[in-house]
């Protein structure tokens, strides 16, 4: 009689699906990963406040301005602009309002929001020349934004 041997066998998954999901769930994320903090100035360093809070309802339509001084001149930044001077940034906002029309078919310049983020040590009348700036091409509704103070 004769006795077989068996043979221990090795077996191996095939890790080419795994791999191929892996570099897919990679390049969705990429994809859908949130580019509005993009408009972030991370040089600025925004004034603490203990009332801070985020909006109850995301707006129809808004601009971020970016501010702080740099050698003692105003820096807007905005839309990936840099806009040295507050009376250098109305064309700017034009085209901007322009865009918010096209986009969201008709809205207003009075229902655009403005969101200001300003150095905490930028002095206080820079910020309210560049809301009188913004009010005279015909924007109304403006944020500050401040970093909450939690204790």
């Amino acid at each position: 009689m004769k006795i077989k041997k068996a043979r221990a066998k090795i077996l191996e998954g095939d890790l080419t699906p795994m791999i191929d999901m892996t570099f897919l769930l990679i390049a969705f994320f990429m994809l859908i990963i949130n580019f509005s903090k993009v408009e972030k100035d991370q040089e600025l360093e925004l004034p603490d406040s203990r009332i801070a809070r985020p909006p109850d309802e995301p707006p129809d339509y808004q601009i971020v301005l970016n501010m702080r001084l740099e050698q003692d001149i105003p820096l807007i930044s905005f839309s990936g602009n840099q806009i040295t001077g507050i009376e250098n940034i109305g064309i700017f906002l034009q085209q901007e309002i322009a865009a918010a029309s096209i986009t969201k078919k008709g809205i207003p310049p009075g229902k655009i929001d403005v969101v200001i983020r300003a150095d905490r040590n930028l002095p206080t009348g820079l910020v309210k020349d560049l809301m009188a700036k913004c009010q005279s091409e015909n924007l109304q509704k403006f944020s500050l934004r401040a970093k909450e103070d939690i204790q």
